[in-house]
């Protein structure tokens, strides 16, 4: 679907269903053409019971690859690059436009379900390209 990695990146995040968080993203003005804000995205995991930092900033111009192996193995991010959201968990990028490694990173956020929210673990192969 177009214009739709705000979702996507929601839904590899925390397990939802996708379709769940599509459709709560369309009520929150998500559509087809312009796709989703940034901001936008952000309310709508915490408003689905998902426990989300602040939309961090790297403190130097970082390129994916340089800030990629950077992170915490053990937990779920979301991370922002221009015009794209996608997830990344376990050293996977679940990326499907395969974002290039010198795209520079925008912000990034780490992501944690609580009692209420679908986890699950991502598993190799599963939507995303392993990264070094």
């Amino acid at each position: 679907m177009k214009n739709d990695c705000v979702p996507l990146a929601i839904h590899n995040a925390t397990g939802l269903p996708y379709d769940l968080v599509l459709s709560e993203a369309a009520r929150r003005g998500w559509n087809e053409q312009t796709g989703m804000h940034g901001i936008a995205g952000w309310r709508l995991m915490r408003d689905l019971g998902v426990m989300v930092s602040q939309i961090m900033v790297p403190d130097e111009r970082l390129t994916l690859a340089r800030f990629l192996p950077q992170l915490e193995v053990h937990k779920k991010y979301i991370i922002s690059v221009k015009e794209h959201w996608f997830a990344f968990h376990a050293g996977m990028t679940l990326d499907p436009v395969k974002t290039h490694p010198r795209t520079e990173v925008r912000g990034y956020m780490w992501v944690e379900c609580q009692k209420y929210c679908w986890c699950r673990d991502f598993k190799e192969g599963e939507r995303g390209v392993e990264t070094n």
